[in-house]
């Protein structure tokens, strides 16, 4: 499917022009320090750039033309300060997102002087007279120069790439209305056309860890590059994968050591079938016929869950039941005997690159051994990865022949007693080992004879590796 996506940054903007005037620069100085503090934001979240990104600033001409077709058709009209307005009546036929009130309580964000000027407590700013200190420019039908309203923004960028229909359009919940819905009537009466979103998405919002709203002037909010001190990025996309999108969540330890939790869970499943595909873990049985239903059934529940509204907590259920039912047939096979070579049991394989595959897409790469250059946001190349790896199996496989000796020694008929008590000091001493390593951010794991290890992800205690994440089965 071909995507063409794009993201408007509001450069001229109340906001923007207040701070501009109050550090005395010019408005356009600000814009840019925000946008591009944005757009670092987003890459450091492993978030995909879009492909137009387009500033109302670079678009005034299409923002005149834009007014000057609702002005034609009568859907808009000039008023004596030089500002134009939006004639909702006249339209007729707004109120998609919220029914229209004779009360009028929802435009009690417009101060008193513009609902003075306007002709119906419903209409809005099409294009606004300039004030002192702000950007304008001369348009051909007032005298006043003046600068587009905000609800043309988005709406004659958009309708500059995409005409007369645009397939999704996001926003949080807060820009439904009147943001949206005015959005939505403008455009439908420049096009002439019923609808022009076909699909509407609003996301909640992201609340304090006591679930009250994030608020500079509350001083509880945190800042992306704050946050990412902490915590990894990887850990706030699988926290926000957890939560329905239309719901607010609050950002708490809990739901982050949740979210920490599951990719270690995932990756270390993801690590157990590498080493068994390396030939460094032993698998005796395994239940192919079992584990291909398993894999069939969980493809099909997690489209049917994302097609069900973006449900990833649904999705994310159904993914963490394949990983509980393959670490189950893992723990009965050792109990088993097989006539089959370990290297024919591919649906373990299959079950791996599915759940792989699917964070993958969705930009979360789990921190496997093969991936510690990206877990570790460091730019380690190949050969500083292979080299760790070559250490870190080295020192397993030693730790393996001395575990094995002690395990030996404790199974013989003791004929001294120092022999026995040696033996479990140096088990003794192998947990040590392990735990060490522990501390050092790598987890040792033993499967029977033999042992596998895994790089734990940033800020990981050796409590949290160990506690399940909290998938729910509906959202």
């Amino acid at each position: 499917m071909r995507v063409r996506y794009a993201v408007n940054v509001t450069d001229i903007d109340d906001k923007i022009i207040a701070k501009a005037n109050e550090k005395g620069v010019v408005w356009l100085e600000i814009a840019k320090h925000y946008e591009k503090e944005f757009l670092e934001d987003m890459e450091s979240l492993n978030v995909k750039p879009p492909n137009i990104v387009a500033r109302i600033s670079d678009f005034i001409p299409q923002a005149i033309h834009f007014v000057e077709g609702l002005l034609q058709r009568n859907l808009a009209y000039i008023v004596p300060s030089g500002s134009v307005y939006f004639d909702t009546r006249a339209y007729g036929r707004s109120g998609k997102f919220k029914p229209m009130q004779e009360d009028f309580s929802f435009v009690g964000d417009y101060s008193t002087e513009l609902r003075q000027e306007k002709n119906y407590p419903a209409d809005f700013a099409l294009w606004k007279s300039a004030k002192p200190r702000e950007p304008a420019w001369s348009v051909p039908f007032s005298p006043h120069p003046g600068r587009p309203g905000w609800h043309i923004e988005c709406s004659t960028v958009a309708s500059h790439f995409f005409g007369s229909s645009v397939d999704l359009h996001s926003g949080g919940i807060d820009l439904m209305f009147p943001h949206h819905e005015n959005e939505e009537s403008q455009c439908c009466a420049l096009h002439g056309v019923d609808q022009w979103v076909k699909q509407w998405l609003h996301t909640g919002h992201l609340l304090a860890p006591d679930e009250s709203k994030m608020s500079k002037s509350l001083k509880n909010s945190i800042s992306i590059r704050d946050f990412l001190k902490k915590h990894s990025a990887m850990q706030f996309r699988m926290f926000c994968m957890m939560q329905y999108y239309r719901s607010h969540c609050a950002l708490g330890e809990e739901e982050l050591r949740a979210a920490h939790a599951l990719i270690s869970r995932l990756t270390g499943f993801l690590n157990l079938v590498e080493e068994y595909r390396r030939g460094t873990l032993e698998i005796r049985w395994f239940d192919e016929g079992r584990l291909r239903d398993a894999i069939i059934k969980t493809e099909e529940s997690v489209d049917n869950s994302l097609a069900d509204d973006f449900n990833f907590p649904q999705a994310l259920y159904h993914i963490s039941e394949l990983v509980s039912f393959c670490h189950k047939q893992i723990e009965e096979s050792r109990t088993k005997v097989s006539t089959l070579s370990p290297y024919e049991h591919s649906a373990l394989f299959g079950a791996a690159d599915f759940v792989q595959s699917f964070f993958d897409v969705f930009g979360l790469k789990l921190p496997t051994k093969k991936a510690l250059a990206t877990e570790n946001r460091r730019a380690w190349n190949e050969e500083e990865v292979r080299s760790l790896e070559e250490v870190m199996d080295a020192v397993v496989q030693f730790r393996n022949v001395v575990r094995q000796t002690a395990l030996g020694g404790l199974k013989k008929e003791p004929t001294l007693q120092t022999l026995q008590e040696e033996s479990k000091k140096l088990l003794k001493d192998c947990d040590n080992f392990r735990d060490k390593l522990l501390k050092m951010g790598f987890r040792v794991k033993d499967h029977g004879k033999l042992s596998t290890w895994e790089k734990l992800l940033k800020n990981t205690s050796a409590v949290e590796v160990h506690k399940p994440a909290r998938i729910k089965s509906k959202a």
